[in-house]
Order: structure tokens, then sequence, then C-alpha cells
């Protein structure tokens, strides 16, 4: 059983909505206040959340040592670039018209007086906000933990909204802005995925050619695109279509916690995608075959065949050095190493 610490997110929002939720009415109260019965019906509120943690601290992998260590910062650009995850769809562009098209229309409908917050909303809205700001960019393992706060803040401000229509033309504005909304991200996301399938069917083809139960190194050009489509998530591919090992399927090891075999484990060790294609790289500029028959025998050699993908101009063609490419694209090879 695997819990993200992501997966705790929303016992910790939902904890944070109550809390705040029983101070503004305990606030409100003109008598009978008692700190005492806060704290008891916050305990009591608190207390479904024991079994998900104690999963997670007792049975998770994720809470082992080696993971809970593993907590990373980035810099405040990066905090910024974030604001876009509440879309973080597949074209920048897209999204700065829905983020523009729904400030419009938030501002038309404040003008009118016709949106209200709940006041403890508020509040938490504002701790929320505070928490994303001093979050790390990496907790427990877990990439982009900040980043995914955006999204859960978004719905919360959402839900905290009372919106009170009272005329068509108010109607009118929330249907074509949810609706417009909408239907970009939908396109956007069918138009790029569209895009995206004869790359991925050229992939598929490939695989075919791999004998089942093979071994695949894999080696990822550092500067391949994460977006539309990442493509250092396809030659997990190799798993469904051809029962094969792939020695970049676990790409942060720390979020797959996946027991491996002393022989699987040597295996993805030795040939780390990024730093498998640099030194690959390095042997084609310097036209070396000796240093590349040095690495099929040495950290391949349990290898049967070396996926490359690459996006840059300058991209390693091991096959002028005598390797034997069986398929190959626009953006990748694979080789036969055996």
């Amino acid at each position: 059983m695997v819990v993200f610490i992501c997966h705790l997110y929303a016992f910790a929002i939902y904890g944070i909505l109550v809390i705040f939720y029983e101070i503004f009415r305990l606030a409100e109260m003109q008598s009978d206040r008692s700190v005492r019965k806060l704290l008891r019906n916050l305990s009591i509120a608190g207390a479904q959340a024991i079994l998900p943690v104690a999963i997670f601290l007792y049975f998770s992998p994720m809470s082992s040592a080696h993971v809970v260590s593993q907590i990373q910062f980035g810099n405040f650009k990066r905090k910024l670039e974030a604001l876009s995850f509440m879309f973080g769809n597949y074209n920048q562009g897209i999204d700065l018209i829905c983020y523009v098209a729904i400030a419009v229309f938030i501002g038309f409908m404040l003008g009118r007086g016709r949106i209200m917050i709940a006041r403890p909303m508020l509040a938490a809205l504002v701790f929320l906000c505070g928490v994303f700001v001093i979050m790390p960019a990496v907790v427990f393992s877990s990439s982009s933990a900040d980043r995914r706060l955006i999204v859960a803040i978004a719905l919360v401000a959402v839900s905290s909204l009372n919106l009170s229509v009272r005329s068509w033309r108010e109607l009118l504005a929330a249907a074509v802005t949810i609706g417009s909304v909408y239907l970009l991200q939908v396109g956007i996301a069918q138009h790029s995925w569209a895009a995206y399938e004869p790359r991925l069917r050229n992939y598929l083809s490939a695989f075919q050619k791999v004998k089942e139960g093979s071994n695949v190194a894999v080696a990822v050009d550092p500067n391949a695109s994460w977006f539309p489509i990442n493509v250092r998530g396809v030659p997990s591919l190799l798993v469904l279509q051809r029962n094969a090992f792939p020695s970049q399927q676990f790409l942060w090891r720390g979020q797959n916690p996946v027991a491996l075999s002393e022989k699987f484990e040597r295996m993805a060790e030795a040939a780390p995608w990024n730093e498998i294609y640099e030194r690959l790289l390095t042997i084609y500029e310097a036209r070396n075959r000796k240093e590349l028959d040095e690495l099929v025998k040495g950290s391949l050699a349990d290898f049967q065949y070396l996926l490359v993908i690459h996006e840059s101009p300058t991209t390693p063609s091991l096959a002028d050095l005598g390797l034997d490419r069986i398929a190959y694209a626009s953006d990748f090879d694979l080789y036969r190493l055996r």
C-alpha cells in the first residue's frame, strides 16, 4: 500500500476549514463561549484523520527515513509559475484567455454585488495561501507538492462563493464564461493529444520489435519536452506491450518505492536515463566505437535493447558507429544490443 503525502492534502485542508469555522462560530457566539468545548469539537472532528495518517506512518513505504528526508525548496519564480496550475493545461495562451475571462466575469459580478464570500472561508483561504508561500517544492519525495496546493485553494475558493444571479444578462454572462472556459480547455487537450498520436503510434510500432520479457535500457535527452506530453513516461508502455523491463520505469525512485530483485536493482542503477544519454552523446561526438563497445559490455551488459529518446538538434546517432538500429522516428532510435 502506497500513500503519498499529497494524498493527505484532503484531510489537512478539511481540518483547516473546520478549525476556522469553529473559531468563527465561537467568536460570533454572544454567550456560552467555551474554549474547552471548541477543543472537544475539534478533537472529535480530527479523529477521522487518524486512520490515513497511521497508514502513512506505519504501512506506506513513502514514510521511510530515506523518503522523508527528501524535502526541497524551489525558488520564488517557481512559486509564481505555479499560479498557472489552476489550469496548467497544454497551451499557455489558452490558459491566459481562460484566466482573463474568469477575472472579467468575477469583476462584473463583484461590481453588481452578486458575489459574496463566507468569512470563515476567507480566513482559511488566506491561511492556505500563506502555507503555499512557505511550502517546499518537494515533500517526502512528492514533487510539485506546493503546486498541487494551488488547485485545492482554487476549489476551496469556488466553494466559498455565494453567487446570486438576478437577471438574464448575469445568467448569460455566467453561462458564456463557464462554457467558454470548459470548451477551450477540453478542445486544446483534444487537439494536443491528437497531434501527439502519430508520435505515439511510432513508439508502439517500434516496441513490437522488442522480444517479450527483454530488458530495455532507456536514454532520454535532458532537454526533452515535458509538455504537452512528457515523453519520459512513454517507455513504461514496454511493460504493458512486451512485458519488458525498461531501466527508466522508475523516474524518481522515491515516488515509486517498488521493491526490485537484486538483478533489476543493479540494472536500474547501472543505466540512469539522463547520464546514459550524455555519455552516448559524448561517444558519438568523439566517434569512439571502442568506448561504445565498453559501455554495451559494461553498464548495459544485462540489456538486450537500447531506446534513445532525443529532441535536441545534435543527437547520438549510434547507427553510424555500427550499432544495430531496428526502428527509428524523428524523436527516438531503438537499437538491438545483442
